[in-house]
């Protein structure tokens, strides 16, 4: 080849490329890279097809990060609608009950949130059916409240009520804790592995304050961000009416003139709600007052993990023994119904390990004995569940004027004269979520895929609740009442009932959104923490 020949070839390849061999696209570190060389060529040197190839690159690229941007701001169910699967076929009997509880919590979560929905506008939120409300010693604007309602709705009846019974569904969340956080060590205990018990306690005790905490005070940061903003601002104003505001007129955050101010007072309040851990009085956060179980579940999970550790070396009948006179103290004698709860939550587990219940045995073919037996056990824990329920449905308000509580509300004890609803509330919980374990039909319900996805978010959505319905739902209330009017019981009914089919997705999608982003990774901060700080720690339960 001639050097004339070599001359023309090399130029040639150069000007397959926008500016010659020193932009050779293949020296290129990415293909983006590659379409940015492009567009700096001169115009004169561009196709108008290769043009329109690289623009429609860039629509495609553009639209690739949009799409997986906008799929981030997803619901965890519609982004992974594949893997959306009810589990209780494939478990064994007690797999399927634990799992069972982890959709009992999330169906509870979701009753607190219809609770707080309706509280602030109708004080038979907290009376039963037929209650006489007693009004001696109200204020007058609480005495107006009760005027000219006979509290006769079906909505109010046993059974029925509990659809919206908040306090109710507190309890049942307390046992279930009590339940699956004392499960795996009480059959560490009875199994003899107390070196592995040791262990596993030292990790749930390590983790639990980083668990329950950390998703609160960024939950509260948050809120915290968007009232300095004046986001809860919009329905201040409205909220001194005592004929719409018949419920508990809960109150705002609190708009500082100052970010520094606004700082500040979260500070005080997050910092009494941590350290509010050993004081038994009750707590309401500036930012999120639904905030005030934490505590008390911390509190609760320690004398757990203590109370398991104390036990461990005592014989089976003689721990049940000292566990129950230690649970009756709690309830009937110290007035700590939440201690109590989580305590019982852990007899309630040995007596399951005890009965054989967690058997590696497939759920289906245990169901296939149809024995006379089973069939008796199974309509005496149906009976259980009934009185459970019943004594759950107990209100809040006055139930010492309600039918069928009269006569129960005597035996409750002194310390309760704040709060007299509780003891009965507390049996009836422990009774229902103990019974529950024992019926797998009513558990099938529960291990539905809408269910389990509402566990799944249980705490996230607990915490999200109360800022959403603040900032949005309560305003939206009052304008679908301003299309359908409430001076009726059906205009009422269908603005809350407009409200809700939008505000409670809202709300549940960023509960989705606070799980991914906050709850899980400070599940796994706490995991990382202790396996920095330490070694050779098993994994153990979580809430």
């Amino acid at each position: 080849m001639s050097a004339a020949q070599s001359l023309l070839r090399s130029s040639t390849d150069s000007s397959l490329t926008p500016h010659g061999s020193d932009h050779d696209l293949s020296s290129l570190s990415s293909p983006l890279d590659a379409r940015l060389s492009y567009l700096g060529t001169p115009l004169k040197h561009q196709s108008l097809s290769a043009m329109r190839q690289h623009v429609l690159c860039y629509v495609a690229t553009l639209t690739r990060i949009c799409l997986r941007s906008s799929a981030a701001l997803l619901p965890s169910f519609m982004r992974d609608w594949k893997k959306v699967e009810s589990t209780h076929l494939p478990l064994s009997r007690g797999k399927h009950a634990l799992a069972a509880l982890n959709g009992l919590r999330g169906v509870a979560c979701l009753i607190v949130f219809n609770y707080h929905f309706i509280f602030v506008w109708t004080h038979s939120a907290d009376v039963s059916w037929g209650t006489v409300i007693d009004t001696e010693g109200l204020e007058e604007k609480e005495v107006i409240k009760y005027q000219g309602n006979d509290q006769k709705s079906p909505l109010q009846l046993p059974f029925i009520r509990l659809i919206y019974a908040g306090h109710a569904m507190v309890i049942v969340f307390f046992v279930i804790s009590g339940y699956v956080l004392s499960h795996k060590p009480m059959k560490l205990m009875r199994a003899g592995k107390f070196e592995e018990l040791q262990r596993v306690l030292s990790s749930s005790v390590f983790r639990r304050g980083i668990r329950l905490f950390a998703p609160t005070l960024i939950g509260t940061f948050i809120t915290m961000l968007f009232t300095s903003a004046g986001y809860f601002e919009a329905g201040k104003g409205e909220r001194t009416d005592p004929v719409t505001y018949q419920g508990n007129n809960e109150e705002h955050p609190i708009l500082y003139s100052t970010f520094y101010e606004q700082s500040s007072d979260w500070l005080r309040s997050v910092g009494t709600l941590v350290s509010n851990v050993w004081c038994w009085d009750l707590y309401f956060n500036n930012y999120d007052p639904h905030l005030w179980t934490i505590p008390l579940e911390f509190r609760s999970s320690i004398v757990l993990f203590v109370t398991v550790l104390g036990f461990s070396r005592v014989r089976p009948i003689p721990r049940l023994t000292l566990l129950f006179g230690l649970v009756s103290l709690c309830l009937a004698y110290w007035a700590r119904w939440e201690v109590f709860l989580f305590l019982a939550g852990m007899m309630f587990a040995e007596l399951d390990l005890i009965s054989g219940i967690f058997t590696e045995a497939p759920l289906l073919d245990e169901e296939k004995d149809t024995s006379r037996s089973q069939r008796s056990f199974g309509w005496a824990w149906g009976a259980i569940m009934l009185v459970g329920l019943f004594l759950n449905s107990c209100p809040s308000a006055q139930p010492y004027n309600a039918p069928g509580y009269m006569y129960l509300s005597t035996f409750v004890p002194e310390p309760y004269n704040w709060q007299p609803g509780r003891p009965l509330q507390a049996i009836g919980g422990c009774l229902m979520v103990w019974s529950f374990m024992h019926l797998p039909k009513i558990q099938r319900i529960f291990t539905t895929a809408v269910a389990q996805y509402l566990g799944q978010i249980s705490y996230a959505f607990y915490i999200v609740h109360g800022p959403i319905l603040h900032g949005f739902g309560y305003g939206f209330v009052l304008r679908c009442w301003s299309l359908t009017g409430k001076e009726t019981n059906v205009g009422f009914a269908s603005g809350l009932a407009l409200a809700m089919l939008v505000v409670l997705p809202i709300a549940i999608w960023a509960a989705d959104l606070f799980w991914r982003a906050v709850d899980t990774p400070c599940v796994e901060l706490a995991r990382w923490i202790e396996m920095r700080l330490s070694s050779g720690l098993n994994d153990t339960n979580e809430r």
